[in-house]
């Protein structure tokens, strides 16, 4: 009997899709307690750094609300919670870095004295096969391509093209921040620019890269965090901008 392969990964949308929008954490202590009820007296569950990343669905948003129920990244652990509206702000406010060029395999940013960079190469399976783990569904023997270097794999939608980055540099007034390769390699199908996104927290001296990839049960967004001219961390949520 021949295996089926069916390559997808994650959720399936169906047309009631959630969206999302991401939110910076913004405190000059540098820190924000996120709480159990929308109450400063509620206790707390748990602290966020400045800097750090939660999305809220666009249909439950309201900016004048004095608290917002916010979700964190697929890779936190335990509940979320409240946190005060004056706590975040959305990435999009933030000075923008133009997306000056995109292709198959590369985009760069520009501007603000910032330029980053991406770079996509694609993946030979047979060639990397080793390194993929199969989830094995029923007497008939097919399965998805689960996780990938023994992490979770993000936008898996078919064995032809599968593509992920292969280095992001964010060169900042002339100082180059290379990520960690542990940071995106886990990262398939991402896309040619039309909803990838760079910009600036100038204040607090953040950049945030941010992008949705993938297509119906393969979409997720992530979005990496460069803080202090060093790579403070990323987010990923399943959920589209």
């Amino acid at each position: 009997m021949n295996k089926l392969l069916v390559l997808t990964i994650g959720l399936l949308f169906g047309s009631n899709v959630a969206f999302a929008q991401l939110f910076a954490v913004v405190d000059t202590r540098g820190s924000v307690d996120i709480r159990k009820e929308a109450d400063g007296k509620s206790g707390v569950i748990r602290q966020l750094s400045s800097g750090d990343i939660v999305y809220i669905a666009k249909d439950s948003y309201d900016k004048n609300a004095e608290w917002q129920n916010v979700s964190l990244s697929d890779e936190k652990i335990g509940p979320a919670g409240y946190i005060q509206t004056s706590k975040l702000k959305e990435l999009s406010s933030f000075e923008k870095v133009s997306l000056n060029k995109q292709s198959y395999s590369n985009l760069i940013f520009e501007g603000n004295g910032i330029r980053t960079e991406m770079n996509i190469e694609e993946v030979n399976f047979e060639e990397n096969r080793t390194n993929f783990v199969p989830q094995y569904k029923g007497a008939n023997d097919t399965y998805s391509l689960i996780a990938y270097k023994d992490k979770e794999a993000f936008g898996i939608e078919g064995l032809h093209k599968l593509r992920n980055y292969s280095s992001i540099v964010v060169n900042k007034h002339g100082h180059a921040i290379e990520l960690p390769v542990t940071s995106f390699e886990n990262m398939f199908s991402p896309n040619q620019g039309l909803r990838s996104h760079c910009t600036f927290d100038r204040e607090n001296n953040v950049v945030y890269i941010f992008t949705t990839n993938g297509d119906a049960a393969g979409t997720y967004t992530v979005a990496w965090i460069i803080k202090n001219d060093e790579y403070f961390g990323r987010f990923i949520t399943r959920k589209p901008l």
